[in-house]
C-alpha cells in the first residue's frame, strides 16, 4: 500500500487502509527498518485483522480512488498466455501456497501453461527462491528448444 501511494501518488492511502494501531509497524516494514519476522510478530496474519473494515468493504463497490486505480490497470485480469513456472513453499513466510498456486488452478480453464511447483515443506521464501534458481536455466533451456523446433516448421 506504501508503494501504491509513493508510485501512483495516492496520499494517505496507508491511512485509508491499514488500521491505525498497525501503521507505524507496516511504515518501518515498508522503510525496511525491521524484519518480516518481526512485522509478523506484531501483526494479524489475516488480512481482515489487519486492514480497516472500511477499506476492505470499499473494495466490493470498487468506488474509492484505489480500487478504480487497480480497475485501470486491470491488474487482476492476467492473462497467462505463455508458459509459467511458480515455485512456493510450504513455510514461506511472504507469499502462502495457496496464492502461488491459484494461477496454475485456473490455467486449464483457460488453456494455458502455468504450473506452481513446491520448493519442499520446509522452503520459506529464501528457500524456494533458492530452489527456483535451481530449476529455472533448465526449463528455459526446454522452452528455447521448443520455440526453435516450432519455428523450423
Amino acid at each position: 500500500l506504501f508503494l501504491a501511494m509513493d508510485t501512483y501518488l495516492q496520499p494517505g492511502l496507508a491511512e485509508e487502509a491499514i488500521r491505525p494501531e498497525f501503521l507505524v509497524i507496516a511504515r518501518q516494514f515498508y522503510n525496511f527498518e525491521i524484519s518480516f519476522f518481526d512485522f509478523l510478530q506484531q501483526t494479524p496474519h489475516l488480512l481482515k485483522d489487519y486492514l480497516n473494515p472500511e477499506f476492505m468493504e470499499s473494495g466490493k463497490l470498487g468506488t474509492s480512488a484505489f480500487w478504480q486505480l487497480i480497475d485501470t490497470h486491470e491488474n487482476y485480469r492476467w492473462s497467462m498466455s505463455t508458459p509459467l513456472r511458480s515455485y512456493y513453499g510450504q513455510v514461506d513466510e511472504a507469499v502462502p501456497a495457496a496464492i502461488v498456486q491459484l494461477p496454475a488452478r485456473i490455467a486449464p480453464l483457460l488453456g494455458t501453461s502455468t504450473q506452481a511447483l513446491s520448493a519442499g515443506v520446509n522452503s520459506d521464501h529464501r528457500g524456494t527462491y533458492l530452489y527456483s534458481l535451481t530449476k529455472i536455466p533448465a526449463w528455459h533451456m526446454h522452452l528455447m528448444k521448443t520455440d526453435r523446433g516450432r519455428d523450423e516448421k
